[in-house]
């Protein structure tokens, strides 16, 4: 919730007169540069909790009888610490956020260009 009113405070702050997409154009890059780091973060952290608790889980690189991986079977065992997993949700929350703020620019920027919206 901080972050999604953050963007929005940010996109509110950052408007340009001129150009009414602006705002809402830099609150969602902003939120899809966080999404990312977010989700890159919470694929090292898996990885590293693996690794730290389960070293053995990734020597075997081939696929089990029923098409996972062995290191897919560590779901729900209590390896990787909630908080991880959270920071996995968060990610996408904001890229779904980036997305909305994204196309709402997109749709302004279009309406104010090409179909003579008020700016």
């Amino acid at each position: 919730m901080f972050w999604t009113s953050l963007a929005i405070v940010l996109g509110v702050l950052l408007s340009v007169p001129r150009d009414p997409s602006v705002g809402p154009a830099i609150a969602g890059f902003l939120l899809l540069g966080l999404g990312v780091v977010a989700y890159f973060t919470n694929v090292r952290l898996i990885v590293f909790y693996i690794q730290k608790k389960v070293p053995s889980v990734f020597l075997k690189t081939e696929k089990l009888a029923d098409g996972e991986y062995l290191w897919e079977k560590t779901a729900g065992l209590g390896i990787v610490p909630r908080w991880v997993s959270r920071i996995g949700i968060l990610s996408y929350y904001l890229l779904g956020y980036a997305a909305l703020f994204l196309i709402f620019a997109l749709i302004r920027w279009c309406g104010t260009h090409f179909l003579g919206w008020a700016r």
